[in-house]
């Protein structure tokens, strides 16, 4: 459908290297495949989830 890698695009990842879903996924505590789930369906987290997406930019900032 031609969302490929959105949702990792707008939290700052690239979803094309599976070491940095990971790193991502322990940082904010989201399930590495809740991760690939909202990629491939083209949807946004909400809730808590929501909350702990956000702070994938620190991730990218420290790294």
């Amino acid at each position: 459908m031609g969302y490929s890698n959105q949702f990792f695009e707008a939290l700052g990842l690239n979803g094309e290297f599976a070491q940095e879903i990971k790193s991502a996924a322990e940082k904010t505590g989201i399930p590495v495949a809740r991760l690939n789930h909202y990629s491939e369906s083209n949807t946004l987290p909400s809730g808590e989830y929501l909350r702990k997406s956000k702070s994938t930019t620190a991730y990218q900032s420290s790294s």
